[in-house]
């Protein structure tokens, strides 16, 4: 469990930085035909004259799936499998040689298609979507498969702040109570002991990620499991 924690966090990690909104120094995080898009609107406006700083408040606003990501793949299996094959398949033919797959062959395995609920995980359409459902419903709305909010964005600066070791003890367990959600007038927070735990969980960054997704989405997954588990052997 530690393990799957520490992956976890890096994709929850991974997920904060891609929903942020764009900005000059980010640009390059962006996908290409983005990137050409937001050079477009920069070079317009230039020439009738628009101050700079507007057309980067324009820009931010912008959602990186406002324009086609010819690298997102579909998550259901058939489609996973079949872009893994086609790769495979490039990487025989022109792997030796240096050469990237082109264009028109990521255009056609990719996905534009999001999960309505998560936004995180992307289809070739909505059908796909559908016949992922039940593969994808343990981790849809789960950390780290969904949009980071205030917790998540709490654990990444309490991670960070144990990680430079530059905050007090009192300061981490107010990061800590922020981070699982609990308010600072909380008495069942306070209760537990969970104020010393944040002071000991600055040396074990492992311990505060595993506590922080078994709260979170562990616990939930095994219910969910459990329960249909359950309902399998019922109906045999």
């Amino acid at each position: 469990h530690e393990t799957e924690a520490r992956h976890d966090f890096s994709l929850l990690k991974l997920a904060r930085e891609w929903f942020r909104p764009w900005r000059p120094e980010t640009h390059f995080s962006f996908h290409a035909n983005f990137r050409a898009a937001a050079r477009t609107l920069v070079t317009c406006a230039f020439r009738i004259g628009l101050p700079k700083d507007i057309t980067y408040h324009v820009i931010e606003f912008l959602p990186r799936d406002w324009w086609r990501d010819d690298n997102a793949r579909c998550w259901c299996e058939d489609c996973t499998l079949e872009a893994t094959m086609v790769q495979m398949r490039w990487n025989l033919s022109y792997g030796d040689k240096g050469v990237d797959l082109d264009g028109n062959t990521r255009a056609q395995t990719s996905a534009q298609y999001r999960c309505p609920k998560c936004r995180i995980a992307t289809y070739k359409s909505k059908e796909h979507c559908k016949k992922d459902a039940a593969a994808h419903r343990k981790d849809c709305c789960k950390p780290p498969y969904w949009i980071p909010g205030k917790e998540e964005n709490a654990l990444c600066q309490l991670i960070d702040v144990c990680q430079r070791n530059e905050t007090t003890s009192v300061e981490c367990a107010l990061l800590t109570a922020e981070a699982y959600g609990h308010g600072e007038d909380d008495e069942s927070w306070e209760s537990d002991g969970s104020t010393n735990g944040a002071k000991e969980g600055a040396d074990d960054l492992t311990a505060i990620m595993l506590r922080w997704f078994e709260e979170k989405t562990y616990r939930h997954q095994r219910v969910e499991d459990t329960g249909f588990t359950s309902m399998y052997h019922d109906d045999e």
